[in-house]
């Protein structure tokens, strides 16, 4: 049936998620997983989530402010 195909699809993705999610968690050597290392992981997976991206500032070069 569809339901099993479609667990099974979301429960690998998890998996591969979580595994990515891991290898960063062990290189900043912490105990914690942030939203960072998700958004990092969902990159490199190539299913970014929009509207995490960091902010770009914009300056305005008549009146040289931010």
């Amino acid at each position: 049936m569809i339901y099993e195909d479609v667990r099974a699809a979301t429960t690998d993705k998890l998996k591969s998620l979580i595994e990515e999610c891991c290898i960063y968690v062990e290189y900043r050597k912490a105990k914690t997983v942030t939203v960072s290392d998700v958004i990092f992981a969902l990159k490199r997976q190539g299913t970014p989530i929009y509207g995490f991206e960091p902010v770009l500032e914009y300056r305005s070069k008549a009146h040289g402010r931010r």
